[in-house]
């Protein structure tokens, strides 16, 4: 059985696209830097509109014309439904 691969990742206002800047096993372990790399980007590098989560990748997939599967971790997505 492949173990899965968690990359986390950001942006911020003036990064858009979406900076992988880490890699994990654990899905617990990826929301722990998810979060962990929110303070970093927020608090330490006063960086503005700062959005964090992790990607999916699955072993042996090539991403070309799809993306692994994406969440977002920080900042909290609430919704009034």
């Amino acid at each position: 059985m492949a173990v899965p691969r968690y990359g986390i990742w950001y942006t911020t206002a003036k990064e858009q696209s979406e900076n992988i800047v880490g890699i994990c096993h654990g899905w617990q372990e990826a929301k722990v830097m998810a979060q962990n790399l929110y303070n970093i980007k927020a608090n330490l590098e006063n960086a503005r509109d700062v959005c964090t989560g992790i990607f999916h990748f699955e072993p042996g997939i090539i991403y070309t014309s799809q993306k692994p599967k994406r969440w977002q971790v920080m900042p909290i997505m609430t919704s009034n439904t």
